[in-house]
């Protein structure tokens, strides 16, 4: 009896199933008529998303005279010196702590007729 004889029915099944992967393996794919079309495809043009096309197709926007106006203003701006504070000397101060009594003269009147008012009562 031979090798192949010896073997059970599904011991052989499984030997072929293996000796078709091998085969599979070692021969070579040669791919659809499809997948060379796309393959022709992909490489032969770039992919275009939006942003490309927006790109292209997007025309240059002329700067209006308030978009001007802005930002010259906004650059003058930052031109312009800060003003100096100084601080203030011992005579600015002491005068500005001075009281000042500074009546008018209604309050003047009325002073003086609290005064009468007092004499004659």
């Amino acid at each position: 009896m031979s090798a192949k004889e010896e073997l059970s029915g599904v011991a052989r099944y499984v030997e072929s199933r293996e000796q078709a992967c091998i085969e599979a393996k070692e021969a070579e794919v040669t791919p659809t008529g499809v997948a060379k079309y796309l393959n022709t495809i992909a490489e032969s043009k770039p992919a275009v998303t939006g942003v490309s096309k927006y790109l292209r197709n997007r025309k240059e926007v002329q700067v209006s005279s308030v978009s001007r106006y802005v930002i010259n203003k906004w650059l003058s701006d930052q031109n312009k010196e800060a003003p100096v504070v100084l601080e203030a000397t011992g005579v600015e101060k002491y005068i500005a702590n001075i009281p000042t009594l500074l009546t008018s003269s209604v309050a003047k009147y009325v002073a003086r007729q609290e005064v009468l008012a007092r004499k004659a009562g």
